[in-house]
């Protein structure tokens, strides 16, 4: 099958997990046999080059606008394809913005697949106008595409709930790295966090809940701030000295964040699926999440929780950790079995497969 996958920065970028989990799901694709036409953003940072045969890269500029680039790029990207690339057998779109304009290939009686990677219109950067726009979306994105694919059970039913039928639960996945069992254990000097430095991640309770703790480890910050430069220097003003920003991370470099991690914590009050906690739990790390549904049905019985927003939960959750290392090091080995078992790759790539597989059949029928 001929797949388009529409929506996002593109597979080329790592600016944020959707990207990296697109390019893990487009490779796995495409080695089915295949053909992927990405469109991705050519005015982003932190390209990667991605050579497979049966991938082809379309790059297509974005207003740089916080608010218009990925739906400058959606727009662009379906003349596109409605117009220079017209014999796609699926129209893959990304997100709720996007979703909005799920119904110009439906005109052209395309198949249109939808995920929605998480309630945009929650989160804090947007305004008024933006947020109404953004929930429109997600009435796009329940109404217009032949399937609509929800990245987490509480996604599922609220879906379900809102507009009484069925959706697709597809989660994120994430590769399972290969962890020697050397005697030699090497020790583990920094609590780490990685992802976006937006408001919604809570960055700054972090910053504030550390900075109270009497301790030899480290906090480490990865990741970029983009449009949110304002918050990015409070975060720096607020840090002690035992805080780090090292800014974006790639892959190899990565890596190696994780397995000399002591701890990961992902603080966020908005989440869709979260990457950089499948990936943290794939390496065995041991997880400190805030209590929202997403990171709960992800976590469950496999790391620990605080109450959302509570800087004296967070402080304390973080103190008894890091006195307990045996506890730490025992939900890690929980958090890598629940990832094996419930975020493996290929079982996720077999459903996407047979979802698009069944609109490909119902077309010809």
């Amino acid at each position: 099958m001929k797949i388009a996958i529409i929506g996002t920065r593109g597979i080329t970028s790592q600016y944020s997990g959707i990207e990296k989990s697109l390019k893990e799901t487009a490779l796995r694709l495409a080695n089915r046999g295949h053909l992927i036409h990405a469109y991705c953003q050519n005015n982003h940072n932190y390209f990667q080059k991605i050579n497979h045969k049966n991938i082809k890269l379309i790059y297509l500029p974005a207003l740089k606008n916080r608010y218009l680039e990925t739906c400058s790029h959606t727009v662009l990207s379906l003349l596109h394809l409605l117009f220079f690339n017209f014999n796609v057998d699926i129209v893959h779109i990304h997100a709720l913005g996007p979703a909005l304009f799920s119904f110009l290939p439906k005109i052209f009686n395309k198949k249109v697949v939808v995920t929605v990677h998480g309630l945009d219109w929650q989160r804090k950067k947007w305004g008024i106008v933006p947020k109404i726009v953004l929930k429109i979306g997600e009435y796009a994105a329940g109404y217009f595409p032949d399937r609509t694919i929800v990245v987490s059970k509480n996604l599922k039913s609220y879906f379900h709930d809102k507009f009484k039928k069925s959706f697709f639960y597809i989660p994120n996945g994430t590769n399972i790295p290969v962890i020697g069992n050397s005697p030699l254990k090497k020790e583990k000097k920094y609590i780490l966090f990685v992802g976006r430095l937006t408001p919604e991640k809570e960055i700054d309770l972090l910053i504030r809940a550390f900075n109270q703790l009497n301790t030899n480890l480290k906090l480490v910050i990865a990741g970029t701030a983009s449009y949110y430069k304002k918050y990015f220097l409070n975060l720096k003003r607020i840090a002690g000295p035992k805080i780090e920003f090292p800014g974006f991370i790639k892959e190899k470099a990565l890596d190696g964040l994780y397995r000399n991690a002591y701890l990961f914590i992902l603080p966020s009050s908005i989440e869709g699926s979260p990457l950089s906690l499948l990936e943290a739990m794939s390496y065995g790390l041991c997880v400190l999440t805030s209590k929202i549904k997403e990171n709960q049905e992800i976590v469950e019985n496999s790391g620990i929780l605080f109450e959302s927003g509570n800087c004296t939960d967070l402080k304390n959750k973080l103190k008894y950790l890091i006195n307990n290392p045996g506890l730490v090091e025992n939900l890690g080995k929980k958090a890598r079995q629940k990832v094996k078992l419930e975020y493996n790759w290929e079982k996720i790539i077999t459903n996407l497969e047979n979802l698009y597989q069944e609109l490909g059949a119902n077309e010809k029928n």
